[in-house]
């Protein structure tokens, strides 16, 4: 598969992102309180973009271990990576991994019903063809939970080499979700570092108006 353009971590970002404090620090403090406002019943069809180490996943995991997930990463080694921390944290649990680029998900249309995405669009080079493929392959009704950087509106406008598009105000966050057929059903917003902010969402797929593809 040709996977189009994107931005992929490395220096000290790299470093900073794939290691396994980080991911301590994601399933103790940043992941559950997201979790807890989805239900997660048994059997659910999982997918997460963008996996990095896995910890997304092995989060998913330890809330209801009999879930279905497929996990990705537009990075190969990355997801080797991954792959690895996650069967040893959850070695009985059913994942499958692929090499996807999250703006052309190679999965068929309502193939999930959940979806979660760590901190990944705003390294996608495509915020709206992102979402567009996420809302594509998510059956009407199913969720989007999420976690990503948000900027206020009186930051300048961050470099490309940290988000190609830019970071998002919530305004332009909002109106992104609304756009691509998602309805808002959680809204919560925290500090990340110094002034800058992060947005945990939970959206879901809106049966009407059906999304334009």
């Amino acid at each position: 598969m040709t996977l189009s353009s994107g931005a992929t971590l490395s220096g000290i970002e790299r470093v900073a992102v794939f290691n396994r404090v980080r991911a301590a620090v994601g399933l103790r403090w940043e992941l559950p309180p997201l979790l807890k406002s989805a239900a997660l019943p048994a059997g659910l069809r999982c997918l997460e973009i963008g996996t990095g180490l896995g910890w997304g996943t092995v989060g998913l995991l330890r809330q209801q271990p009999s879930l279905t997930v497929v996990t990705t990463d537009y990075e190969g080694a990355i997801l080797q990576r991954a792959r690895a921390f996650i069967q040893e944290e959850q070695p009985a649990a059913r994942v499958a991994y692929a090499r996807v680029d999250a703006k052309a998900l190679p999965f068929s249309n309502d193939r999930f019903d959940l979806v979660l995405s760590l901190y990944v669009l705003h390294h996608a080079m495509g915020y709206r063809a992102a979402l567009v493929e996420i809302a594509r392959v998510l059956e009407p009704g199913g969720s989007l939970l999420i976690i990503d950087l948000m900027r206020p509106e009186f930051l300048p406008q961050f470099p490309a080499s940290v988000a190609p598009e830019g970071i998002l105000t919530r305004a332009e966050w909002q109106e992104l979700f609304k756009s691509c057929g998602f309805g808002i059903a959680r809204w919560q917003t925290r500090y990340f570092l110094g002034p800058l902010l992060r947005c945990s969402v939970v959206a879901f797929k809106m049966a009407e108006p059906a999304v334009s593809y």
